[in-house]
C-alpha cells in the first residue's frame, strides 16, 4: 500500500469516528471536544496531501452535511425558567424540553440566552423570567422571534410536557437595543382581558415593561398577545410607562397588536421618533395622570408620522388626551373610547382628559389626520372632542359621541357625526340622537341596537369593516360609530 493510500484510509477511519461523535448529539462535553479534535486532525492531514483523493472529499463533505443538518435542526430553541415552577438547574443547549443533566448538555435553555441567533425562534414555557436585554446585532432584515410555547406550537417535540404550554410566561420586562424582534404570546381569550400567553408584570418594581432608550435604533419591532400589568395609582412616583420607546429619529415599523395594557402608573404607550406604527385590536385600560406626572393613553411626542391606530378599546384613560401626538398622516378609526363610573371625580379623583380625546400637545402641529367611525361614550374632562393646535387637511367623519361632558373641535373638518348630550354641535349632515343607541351600555357593550342615519360611505375600502369584521354598508347603511349595526344576535 502506498503512503498516500495509507493516509487516505487512515483519514477515512478518523472521519467515521468524527461522524459517530456528532451523531451522538453532544450529550457530554467530552464528546463535543473529541469530535472537534477529530475534525482538526482531519484538516491537518488533508493539508499535507497535495493531490486529495475523491474519497477524502466525500468523507469531508459527509461530515460537513451532518454538522449543517444539526445547525438547521436548531433553528428553534426551547426555554424554561431559571427559578420557580418548571425551572431547570442546568443551562442546556436549547435542543429539547427536558432539563439538561449537565451544563450545556442536551436540554432546554435556563431562561432566555444572552446570545441569540438571527433567523431563529425561541419558544418559552410557562413560568417566571427575569428582565432581559434584546441586543443581538442586526443582519439585514432577519428576525429573532420569541414565542410562547403552546400545545399546538412549541417547536421541538423532544421531551415536550403539556404543563409548559397551558399557562403564562411572565417576565419582569425587556430592554430593546436593536431592531427586528417579534414577541408573540400566541393567544388570548375572547374578552381581550385574559388568557394571554405572555405577560410583563411591573406592579411590584415599577418602571417600564418594554423600554428603548433614546440612543438606540430599534426598528421593526412586533409585540402581540402580550399583557402588561402596571403598578396602578403609584402616588406620583412616575416612570411606570408600560411600553416606553425612545429611539433615534428615523426609527420605524413598530406593531403593537392584540395586547392588554392596564393599570399604568403613567402612560400605557409612550413612543417618540417612530414612523409607520400600527396599533390594533388592543385593550388599554386605566392609567394615572397628575399635574406633576402628565399622562395619556398614547404619548407620541416629537415627530411621529404615518401611524394607524384602529380597532382598540380605551377604558378610563385620563390626562392630556387619550391619544396625544405630533405628526402627519395619522389614521385613527374603529376605536371605542369610554369612561366608567369609576372615572367620575365624585367617585374617584380622576379628571378625564384635558385637551381632547384625540389631540396634539399644546402649540404643536399635525396634518392630514383621518378620524373615522370611532365611538366616544360617557367621556369626562375639559374637552372630549378633537383638538389640534394647528394643522391642515385634518378630517373627522362618521364618529359617535354619547353623553360626553364637553365636545369641541379645533383645526379639523368634521361632518356626518352622531351626538347625544355632548354639547351644542353643528354640521351639514349631523345626526342628533334622541336616546341611548347601544345594546348594553351598563356592561360596556357599545354595539348599536339599531342603524344610525347613513354616514359618509366613500371613505375607501380600507375603512369598510368594523372592529368585529362586519362589512360597513352591507345592509345599505354605512353606520356611524365604531360598530356596524347587525340584526344578528
Amino acid at each position: 500500500m502506498s503512503f498516500k493510500a495509507f493516509i487516505a484510509f487512515f483519514l477515512f477511519l478518523l472521519s467515521l469516528v468524527g461522524i459517530m461523535f456528532v451523531a451522538m448529539d453532544g450529550n457530554s462535553m467530552m464528546q463535543r471536544v473529541l469530535a472537534l479534535d477529530v475534525r482538526e486532525m482531519m484538516g491537518k492531514i488533508k493539508d499535507k496531501i497535495s493531490d486529495k483523493k475523491p474519497l477524502d472529499l466525500k468523507v469531508a463533505n459527509l461530515l460537513d452535511k451532518k454538522t449543517a443538518s444539526k445547525e438547521a435542526e436548531l433553528s428553534s430553541y426551547c426555554i424554561r425558567p431559571a427559578v420557580g415552577v418548571n425551572a431547570c438547574a442546568n443551562d442546556g443547549d436549547g435542543s429539547s424540553w427536558s432539563c439538561a443533566t449537565s451544563p450545556n448538555g442536551r436540554g432546554a435553555f435556563k431562561g432566555l440566552p444572552s446570545k441569540m441567533k438571527r433567523g431563529s425562534t425561541y419558544y418559552v414555557g410557562d413560568g417566571r423570567y427575569d428582565w432581559h436585554i434584546l441586543r443581538e446585532s442586526e443582519s439585514g432584515s432577519q428576525l429573532i422571534t420569541i414565542k410562547k410555547a403552546i400545545l399546538t406550537d412549541h417547536g421541538a417535540n423532544a421531551d415536550w410536557d403539556n404543563a409548559l404550554g397551558t399557562g403564562q410566561s411572565i417576565f419582569q420586562g425587556f430592554k430593546i437595543t436593536t431592531g427586528y424582534w417579534i414577541l408573540d404570546g400566541q393567544r388570548r381569550n375572547d374578552d381581550w382581558k385574559s388568557g394571554y400567553g405572555f405577560a410583563i408584570d411591573t406592579s411590584e418594581k415599577g418602571g417600564p415593561g418594554i423600554y428603548v432608550g433614546n440612543t438606540y435604533s430599534a426598528s421593526h419591532i412586533t409585540i402581540k398577545y402580550l399583557e402588561v400589568i402596571g403598578g396602578g395609582d403609584d402616588n406620583d412616583k412616575g416612570g411606570n410607562n408600560l411600553i416606553c420607546a425612545g429611539g433615534i429619529p428615523g426609527t420605524t415599523g413598530w406593531k403593537i397588536q392584540y395586547c392588554y395594557l392596564h393599570d399604568a402608573g403613567g402612560t400605557p404607550i409612550q413612543i417618540i421618533h417612530n414612523n409607520n406604527v400600527l396599533i390594533e385590536y388592543c385593550y388599554i385600560a386605566r392609567n394615572e395622570s397628575h399635574p406633576k406626572e402628565h399622562s395619556e393613553g398614547i404619548m407620541a411626542h416629537d415627530q411621529n408620522d404615518s401611524w394607524i391606530v384602529r380597532f382598540n378599546i380605551w377604558e378610563d384613560i385620563e390626562g392630556t388626551a387619550v391619544i396625544a401626538f405630533v405628526g402627519d398622516n395619522w389614521e385613527i378609526y374603529g376605536n371605542v373610547f369610554y369612561h366608567t363610573e369609576s372615572n367620575n371625580p365624585k367617585v374617584r379623583k380622576r379628571w378625564g382628559v384635558g385637551n381632547g380625546t384625540i389631540a396634539t400637545f399644546t402649540g404643536r402641529i399635525c396634518n392630514n389626520t383621518k378620524i373615522y367611525n370611532n365611538t366616544f361614550a360617557n367621556m369626562r374632562g375639559h374637552n372630549n372632542g378633537i383638538y389640534f393646535s394647528s394643522g391642515q387637511k385634518n378630517v373627522a367623519f362618521n364618529n359617535l359621541w354619547y353623553s360626553c361632558n364637553h365636545v369641541e373641535f379645533a383645526n379639523v373638518d368634521h361632518d356626518y357625526n352622531w351626538f347625544f348630550k355632548s354639547g351644542t354641535q353643528s354640521e351639514p349632515n349631523i345626526q342628533k340622537g334622541t336616546e341611548n343607541p347601544f345594546i348594553n351600555e351598563a356592561n360596556n357593550n357599545f354595539r348599536l341596537s339599531k342603524s344610525t342615519s347613513p354616514g359618509k360611505n366613500d371613505l375607501g375600502a380600507l375603512y369598510n369593516t368594523d372592529i368585529d369584521g362586519k362589512i360597513r354598508g352591507a345592509d345599505g347603511v354605512w353606520d356611524r360609530g365604531a360598530f356596524e349595526y347587525s340584526a344578528e344576535k
